[in-house]
């Protein structure tokens, strides 16, 4: 579940019902710079934490496109525009060098992974205190007016949240084949006898004991509360070594 995680849950997500509309939904609140904050599963790779300083980060980043390109003649709503749209190939690739996802499927590779993303983060930390003393010297340089300034930031960064909504629409509707083609084989090889949706219903038919005999206090305690579990109607003996 980690793994589909990490991939991107185009398809399978606990509480969907194989539809689109509630595929997207769950891809969106994982995925969002801003509603990742609040909404992202407690057993995502890419931490609490870690979103907190992506998004300042990003948020800093912005503040210095913004600062720089109120001091032109370009108008502010325009100005907001291109702030929005430059600001997501560098929220990208930021993404990319915190979560490390890519190290997530060997625990052994996902302990050096979790450091090097500290290591980035506490890096990216320091950058974004210097994207915000760079831009309050541009404002103080070009004496732009505040007003304007303000108005480049805030419209921009409505702005990009809704261009990733757009974005995430788009790469659900092109990947979620994929992603339900596999999964569907995957409830078929494991699960004959059913037809699953998500995870969720996977979860329900697993053994409960699964949970305690973890090592890992923290994912034994998350498995409990993100698969909304109905232990007393599921099967035993239905588990099988491997099949999360």
């Amino acid at each position: 579940f980690r793994k589909l995680l990490t991939r991107g849950p185009y398809y399978g997500y606990p509480g969907t019902d194989g539809t689109y509309t509630s595929n997207f939904l769950a891809y969106l609140f994982q995925e969002h710079i801003l509603l990742g904050l609040f909404y992202a599963n407690p057993i995502h790779p890419f931490s609490r934490r870690e979103r907190v300083i992506y998004f300042f980060n990003a948020t800093a980043w912005m503040f210095l496109l913004s600062a720089a390109l109120s001091s032109t003649p370009i108008p502010w709503y325009l100005s907001a525009f291109l702030v929005a749209v430059l600001s997501i190939p560098y929220e990208v690739m930021l993404r990319a060098l915190v979560e490390c996802s890519c190290c997530v499927y060997n625990k052994k590779v996902e302990a050096v992974g979790e450091t090097l993303g500290m290591c980035i983060m506490l890096i990216f930390c320091v950058v974004s205190i210097l994207w915000i003393t760079l831009a309050v010297v541009i404002l103080e340089e070009f004496q732009s007016g505040p007003t304007v300034f303000l108005e480049t930031w805030i419209v921009s960064l409505l702005e990009s949240y809704f261009l990733l909504v757009l974005c995430y629409a788009l790469k659900v509707a092109v990947l979620q084949h994929r992603t339900k083609r596999w999964f569907k084989n995957y409830v078929k090889k494991y699960f004959p006898n059913h037809k699953f949706t998500n995870f969720g219903e996977i979860a329900e038919c697993i053994h409960p004991t699964w949970a305690q005999c973890d090592k890992d206090k923290k994912i034994a305690a998350a498995w409990q509360r993100i698969f909304a579990p109905a232990w007393k109607d599921s099967e035993p003996g239905c588990w099988k070594a491997g099949i999360l």
